[in-house]
């Protein structure tokens, strides 16, 4: 055998202890996370108070319905209006509220133009923010303008931008914060707020809701919305569309600006589908500041459930922790609903993280034919104080779980702030964790903890 043969021989033929170290197994032990169904819970499913199906993670609120009132006021408030043009200007508004984009900051947007300018885009007239503001409502620029960059401008909300809103927003909108305000009352039965300080309050649902909930112990109700045009809808709708008739509640109040005084706290306040009206992030902070600093107890931060919706209630919560933790004066504050942590959300470390919930809701027959449908929604509820050591900072379902036939897999956000992935099964879990798992829906709640626990030879062959 010459050399070059023995040395071809070496290379083909591994030592053996380099086969022995690959044929070895990980000593690392295998693990799974365990959910363990909290004590109280079982005892009920046990003693026959609920079922494992209907467990106290769930909010159910069924399919929304506009009080039958309410639907009349409506009906009369736009009666004056031909149903065909209400109809599709209507479609128009819920497309364009839908569809809207975050303003641009001013930084951003100057260093795009710049760009463009380089790139021979805009003519010389072209030099700054302003001058492309001013060009985007006119041609023959406004073409390229508006191809290039996703303008954003306010809605000039006048009455019959108000009454196009009633069609296309309220039944939806209802619905959405009778989901948030029934969770609210689910886990904390004890709170009776006494006021409510309702930014962007528009044609007033938070109102309505807020009045379903807690009308006995509601005693001033503070709207403020900068349209006096939707002020006075809101004003007409509790009235049920006649302008004779003296308001039905008293210690409601209308403004239509934001008061700088801090003095007046509020026991629950709201800021829903409002944030998306406000120029830029400085004004935005600003204004969760002082709502911040007005807020007793809850803060209600809701918003479309878009990617732009969710960065908005995002930046909203994180300000907000942020804030308070560096704040002298701090009273601490924590996550309600629907984080159990308040960690950076983990949804945002994935390319397509969205965390929403889903609601159904009848939208009345008012200018079409009443019809079911869905309505997509981020949120967070903020609330003064720590964290109570008795919260027992359930799993929440942040995306559709998939039914399979025996199993369920539900992605869930941790107190730890992370996310699980878990299939349910009756082996791996046992029939009772098995059916909570198996009943869970977007945004609802596992009532178990989640533990750490290293698997048996059986376990790992199952």
């Amino acid at each position: 055998m010459n050399l070059g043969m023995r040395n071809w021989l070496a290379r083909q033929v591994k030592p053996t202890s380099t086969l022995l170290v690959g044929r070895q197994m990980s000593t690392k032990p295998r693990t799974r996370i365990m959910p363990h169904v909290d004590r109280d819970v079982l005892d009920a499913i046990e003693r026959g108070e609920i079922t494992a199906k209907k467990h106290p993670g769930k909010v159910s609120v069924g399919t929304s319905c506009l009080p039958e009132e309410l639907t009349q006021a409506i009906k009369k408030v736009v009666s004056d209006t031909a149903p065909k043009n209400l109809r599709g200007d209507a479609q128009l508004l819920r497309t364009n509220l839908r569809c809207r984009a975050l303003p641009a900051e001013r930084a951003d947007l100057q260093a795009k133009i710049q760009a463009h300018i380089s790139e021979g885009v805009y003519s010389g007239e072209i030099s700054d923010v302003d001058d492309v503001i001013a060009a985007s409502r006119r041609s023959p620029l406004r073409k390229v303008i508006n191809q290039r960059i996703r303008s954003w401008f306010p809605i000039d909300y006048t009455t019959y931008v108000g009454k196009l809103y009633l069609i296309a927003r309220m039944a939806a909108e209802y619905a959405v914060l009778n989901r948030i305000f029934a969770e609210i009352q689910l886990t904390c039965p004890q709170f009776q707020p006494h006021s409510l300080y309702d930014f962007g309050s528009g044609v007033g649902t938070v109102s309505w809701i807020a009045r379903k909930y807690w009308a006995e112990s509601l005693q001033e109700y503070f709207c403020v919305d900068s349209s006096g045009e939707m002020n006075e809808l809101a004003k007409l709708l509790l009235k049920g569309g006649d302008e004779t008739v003296p308001l039905p509640i008293s210690g409601l109040y209308y403004r239509q600006f934001l008061s700088t005084t801090v003095s007046s706290k509020y026991s629950l306040v709201t800021c829903s589908y409002s944030l998306f009206e406000l120029p830029s992030a400085e004004i935005r902070l600003k204004t969760l500041s002082k709502l911040w600093n007005k807020t007793e107890d809850f803060l209600v931060i809701v918003e479309p459930g878009t990617k732009a919706g969710f960065q908005l209630v995002n930046e909203a919560r994180d300000f907000i922790i942020q804030s308070d933790s560096e704040s002298e004066h701090s009273t601490g504050v924590h996550v309600h609903s629907p984080c159990p942590h308040e960690f950076d959300c983990p949804m945002l470390k994935l390319s397509q993280g969205l965390c929403s919930s889903r609601v159904s809701y009848l939208s009345p027959a008012i200018v079409t034919n009443a019809s079911y449908e869905n309505e997509y929604f981020c949120y967070v509820v903020l609330r003064k104080g720590k964290r109570e050591p008795s919260d027992n900072q359930w799993p929440r379902v942040v995306s559709h779980p998939a039914k399979r036939k025996k199993h369920t897999h539900c992605r869930l956000c941790t107190k730890d702030g992370q996310l699980t992935d878990m299939t349910f099964t009756k082996q791996k879990y046992g029939l009772t964790t098995y059916h909570c798992g198996r009943s869970l829906k977007l945004g609802d709640r596992l009532p178990a903890q989640l533990t750490e626990t290293e698997l048996n030879e059986t376990d790992v062959d199952a």
